[in-house]
């Protein structure tokens, strides 16, 4: 008998429960290995060759970080980037707490149908949602239009113009998103507990807004911390809601920085500056993160 399986029985575990835990385990280890780690060491790798794809790679050592780094575009796109971020991730967060607080009141009927209602959008595969909204924002055809113009506005020509079509994303990627953050916050919510509220009105706590202000706020911090990390992620990445709609157009005005990534490996056949471009947004995102969750932890421990 092993030192492992001696180890095992002396904690009270059930051996045969435990080999099948570490099957089922290795299914979505190799699965991130293959698919998630792999990919990301061989980028990694390429981003010190230059390589087109059908060349052998040649090592170019740090010529295209340095490239990359003095490339323009790139610093166009990390801050089209940071303005996407901007239009989506916060504005989320306000409309899916928001919506979560009203469905949570006594008060209010037919929660599993507005949840259901709000959450639908996020189901939809992102192609899907993409030209859903194309099509609703479409200067001839589009519904939107009809109702601007049928008010006496102008006609607007949403993902065409430079003045509107970073908007436009904003409106596609809020409407899509706002079913899974409303989720999380009335799970969040569901766990405070209603003694807490009855306290506080003996305390002084006179209106809804203050209920939200020192109760609900702080207690559902955990959650709003997730939210944030997540969506902070998930701007950084967008990459199909930008293709899908703009293509990065009009005249690169919305073009993010994954995007001009795509644009360098796939269509001008630079592998290795694509890889730098890659890793040089990792960096952001993992410094971003570490910034995000020093803030928050510091106001959860207070």
């Amino acid at each position: 008998m092993s030192f492992l399986t001696k180890s095992l029985k002396a904690r009270g575990y059930n051996l045969n429960e435990v080999k099948w835990a570490y099957i089922f385990l290795f299914g979505a280890v190799a699965l991130v290995t293959v698919f998630v780690i792999l990919p990301m060491i061989a980028t990694f790798v390429l981003a010190w060759f230059r390589y087109d794809g059908i060349r052998s790679p040649v090592y170019v050592g740090l010529d295209n970080f340095q490239r990359v780094l003095k490339d323009s575009h790139t610093w166009r796109g990390l801050w089209l980037t940071l303005y996407y971020m901007a239009g989506t991730l916060p504005v989320t967060l306000i409309i899916a707490f928001t919506i979560a607080v009203i469905l949570d009141e006594k008060w209010f009927r037919g929660k599993q149908l507005a949840l259901a209602t709000f959450v639908t959008p996020y189901v939809l595969p992102f192609v899907g949602a993409g030209f859903i909204w194309v099509w609703l924002m479409n200067p001839m055809m589009g519904v939107l239009n009809y109702v601007v113009e049928s008010l006496g506005g102008p006609m607007l020509y949403w993902f065409r113009d430079t003045a509107t079509a970073m908007p436009s994303i904003w409106i596609t990627a809020n409407w899509k998103f706002v079913g899974w953050f409303l989720i999380l916050y009335v799970a969040a919510l569901a766990n405070v507990p209603v003694q807490l509220y009855e306290a506080a009105k003996i305390d002084g706590v006179s209106n809804k807004l203050q209920e939200i202000w020192y109760i609900t706020l702080p207690l559902t911090r955990p959650t709003t911390f997730f939210l944030t990390i997540m969506g902070m992620i998930g701007a950084f990445s967008a990459f199909d809601i930008v293709y899908i709609t703009t293509q990065g157009g009009p005249n690169n005005s919305t073009r993010l920085l994954v995007n001009y990534i795509y644009e360098l490996a796939f269509v001008r056949n630079r592998f290795g500056d694509g890889s730098a471009a890659a890793f040089f947004l990792f960096l952001v995102m993992l410094a971003v993160t570490a910034l995000i969750w020093q803030y928050y932890t510091r106001r959860i421990e207070d």
